[in-house]
């Protein structure tokens, strides 16, 4: 062989071996791209699987291919139940429209992020959430990506704090109010001792079957029942103190039961239901009366035909803890549920959030001064309970009293 043919095959064995050398190279490469390829489909599985949030990955078409195990507890399906079939028949969204308008979001903007949606469980329950979108490619063919954050531990604590808000603004007006009241209350009763001092020593000087006795005798009337205002006026200022001993509430109510046919009549019949034997509670008897009689009497008012008035009592209740459905606020503790349910008119949702406030009344004018409920509601609050109403137009109402219950050891001490 000449020298050429030297140079020749030794470029050729130069080339093959620089060309298995970037097959080699080559090789190396795609090896390494399938590893990291399958450690990023690791990685995403482990990421899908393990989110927090529910996560579903379907078709253009709603079909879905892939859901975590928190999407099925969000949803109440099992995996086998989701894969394959569509979240529209499946019923999964509320409201069909919601996702023609988020594929509409979808196509005007390539990804949609923490739009609000409801979404429906297997078992009806709706569930508010957050949805977030994204497009992409899986198994080889075009598909959507969801997450979803559900929202209802939040919208419940939103509820709450929009409730205690108002609690504590209609909290603050009626101690404005009370202030104000009890104010004018003491100005006015000194008024009306002069009124029926003077009108008690003109009596004197009169002749008794005149016609200037019997008017001294209407406006004794009249000064008398005002004074009686007085006294629940300052009762709600809280310009009263309370004379508390043992008290127990099943023997209240049996004589409340009796007072209040009494004044009723035949048009009503009265009720009573008890759950317990025994219920003491640390109280001003007198002004606990007087806080049921006054809702007792809202009761007879509110039924002008006649009807049913249920008086119950339950004790014990429960603890505060378990009052957190009712929003009672109450410390824990043992309490007496008592009630009083009528049959009645019943009173407007605009009305509700108003009826404890002073001469706030429902009834037509002159037919009522607003003060019974205002007046319960600070007798039951000044003892450490609480009062809630609940009712409906037409449907009639039904006034709830909470009172913590004396223990035992309580109950011999303070005797």
């Amino acid at each position: 062989m000449n020298e050429w043919g030297v140079l020749i095959g030794g470029a050729s064995a130069l080339a093959l071996l620089a060309l298995i050398w970037r097959l080699y190279r080559q090789g190396q490469r795609l090896a390494l791209r399938e590893q990291q390829l399958r450690e990023a489909q690791t990685l995403f599985s482990q990421i899908f699987d393990n989110n927090v949030d529910p996560m579903a990955i379907s078709r253009p078409d709603g079909t879905l291919v892939a859901v975590n195990q928190v999407f099925c507890e969000l949803s109440g399906y099992r995996e086998h139940e989701l894969l394959g079939r569509r979240a529209l028949d499946l019923g999964l969204w509320h409201k069909s429209s919601d996702r023609e308008a988020m594929l509409e979001i979808l196509r005007q903007q390539g990804r949609i992020k923490n739009r609000e949606v409801e979404f429906r469980r297997k078992n009806g329950e709706v569930v508010p959430s957050l949805l977030s979108m994204s497009q992409i490619s899986y198994q080889g063919s075009p598909c959507l990506i969801s997450n979803i954050r559900d929202l209802s531990a939040i919208k419940a604590m939103e509820a709450q704090h929009r409730h205690w808000e108002r609690q504590i603004l209609s909290a603050r007006n009626l101690e404005a109010m009370g202030s104000l009241v009890s104010g004018i209350a003491r100005q006015f009763n000194n008024m009306l001792a002069a009124i029926i001092g003077y009108s008690e020593l003109a009596l004197d000087d009169v002749d008794a079957d005149s016609q200037t006795a019997n008017d001294l005798e209407r406006i004794l009337t009249k000064a008398q029942a005002a004074r009686q205002l007085v006294e629940q006026l300052l009762v709600f200022g809280q310009g009263r103190c309370y004379s508390k001993k043992p008290v127990d509430l099943f023997v209240l109510v049996a004589a409340l039961r009796y007072q209040l046919q009494a004044m009723g009549g035949e048009r009503f019949r009265v009720e009573c239901r008890t759950i317990g034997k025994s219920a003491v509670v640390l109280a001003d008897g007198t002004n606990l009366q007087l806080a049921l009689l006054n809702i007792c009497r809202n009761a007879l008012e509110a039924m002008p035909q006649g009807g049913v008035v249920v008086l119950g009592i339950c004790s014990p209740s429960g603890t505060g803890p378990s009052f957190a459905g009712v929003d009672t606020g109450l410390p824990a503790g043992d309490y007496a549920h008592l009630f009083v349910k009528d049959s009645g008119l019943g009173i407007a949702a605009d009305d509700l959030e108003r009826i404890f406030h002073p001469f706030f009344s429902t009834k037509p004018a002159g037919q009522g001064n607003g003060m019974g409920l205002s007046v319960a509601h600070g007798i039951i609050r000044d003892h450490g309970g609480h009062l809630r109403v609940n009712s409906r137009k037409g449907s009639g109402t039904t006034i709830h009293l909470f009172l913590p219950l004396l223990s035992g050891d309580e109950h011999a001490a303070v005797i």
